[in-house]
């Protein structure tokens, strides 16, 4: 057991917020890092809509969600959590083509092209909207993978 004794707050240690194969019940390491999931996607994407086109590799959030993703060796809980996240952006992705882009999420790349200035403001309408906020990730770890989940795996 770690001493953490003096320390005001042990937060700063969460290198990895959430660990699906640890612990499913970890409110405090699920909301953080659903927080740092929303602040990654809004910064990558929002940054990227002056471009006409853009693509965002899923590497890139996670890294930027978690700081040790490209050192963390534990493939099964980072699949668990690449799944869900999946689930969490196929929506957003959704609201996106609400404003007439073209937006897609093929073989762990996210495809946004079709950006106009007037749909550039309202896919950042959306990103900061409540509804973006409150989003959920589901988080169940089934182990049941999905037909999708295999070609970009399989090799």
């Amino acid at each position: 057991m770690m001493n953490l004794e003096g320390i005001d707050s042990p937060e700063p240690l969460r290198l990895i917020p959430y660990d699906p194969t640890i612990d499913n019940n970890d409110s405090v390491g699920i909301e953080i890092l659903e927080r740092k999931l929303r602040a990654s996607i809004t910064s990558f994407i929002g940054r990227s809509l002056d471009e006409e086109q853009f693509d965002l590799d899923e590497n890139e959030i996670m890294k930027a969600a978690i700081d040790v993703w490209d050192y963390w060796d534990d493939r099964d809980a980072k699949k668990a959590l690449v799944k869900s996240v999946r689930s969490y952006i196929n929506p957003i992705l959704k609201e996106i083509r609400k404003s007439g882009a073209v937006a897609s999420y093929q073989h762990k790349v996210i495809s946004v092209n079709s950006i106009t200035p007037k749909r550039a403001k309202e896919i950042r309408k959306y990103l900061t909207s409540t509804k973006f906020r409150k989003g959920k990730i589901d988080w169940d770890d089934s182990s049941q993978m999905e037909f999708g989940d295999v070609h970009d795996d399989w090799q």
